[in-house]
């Protein structure tokens, strides 16, 4: 039972709620029952776990150390404001990207939003995406917003952080189409545009959009049209109908 916040383990876990921290120990925090089932049965380096007092679901945590914390310290190591009573520490591992012939990959370009680049994730996973990756400057992959806004998905398919754009470029030479959301007078309506595999789907930045080095790299430009007042659409809704149509184009689904 941990009682006290000066705790080893309840310092270690108040200290990887900052990035600075998270890069230093290679360790970030999962929290959530489901979030929590989901890194264990993917084999995800869990170190620990930490539950309050009242916590009641039945997991089976194998090998991995749990800890009790009391109630009002572990609101304290809790990064919601209402907590679900458990949470983990799970460490990095560098991930590779699934080489496929025919592969499907989104690809995040200067996002910078983590709720955003959770919510992204999450719709790569439920269409079936290869994988996810973040370019350089992206917002931390780790963060807490961005693991509890992927509801898991997090640990069900490859997600890569400060992936150099130049791989687009690589990718491109081997026959992939690259296609990125880009408003401009010669894009052509998602709905038209030739979205099938192999491909990599390409969504910018929330305020700039896709960056011109990236533009650069892309075979295909494509907008989803807006039929109201609205200045554009948020960004994880535009990977998600840009993912669905990818599928449609495949017969996943009917029309």
């Amino acid at each position: 039972m941990i009682t006290s916040k000066t705790n080893k383990i309840c310092k270690l876990v108040n200290s990887l709620k900052m990035k600075k921290y998270r890069v230093e120990c290679q360790q970030f925090l999962v929290e959530g029952t489901s979030s929590v089932h989901d890194a264990l049965v993917a084999h995800a380096n869990v170190e620990f776990v930490c539950i309050n007092e009242n916590y009641t679901h039945g997991e089976d945590f194998g090998h991995v150390p749990v800890y009790q914390v009391k109630d009002e310290i572990f609101a304290s190591m809790s990064c919601t404001k209402n907590p679900q009573g458990i949470l983990a520490c799970v460490t990095m591992q560098r991930q590779e990207i699934p080489e496929k012939n025919d592969g499907f990959y989104l690809f995040c370009d200067e996002v910078n939003d983590p709720g955003n680049a959770g919510t992204i994730i999450r719709t790569a996973d439920a269409c079936g995406c290869d994988a996810v990756l973040f370019s350089e400057n992206c917002v931390d992959i780790y963060s807490d917003k961005t693991i509890r806004a992927s509801m898991g998905s997090f640990f069900h398919l490859p997600v890569l952080d400060n992936v150099p754009k130049e791989w687009l470029c690589d990718m491109k030479n081997k026959g992939y189409r690259v296609a990125g959301g880009i408003l401009d007078e010669d894009s052509l309506d998602y709905t038209e545009a030739d979205l099938v595999s192999p491909i990599i789907l390409v969504v910018g930045n929330e305020a700039n959009g896709i960056s011109d080095a990236v533009k650069q790299m892309c075979t295909q430009k494509v907008i989803i049209p807006i039929f109201g007042k609205a200045e554009s659409l948020n960004v994880s809704i535009a990977a998600a109908l840009l993912c669905y149509e990818v599928r449609r184009r495949q017969g996943s689904i009917d029309r």
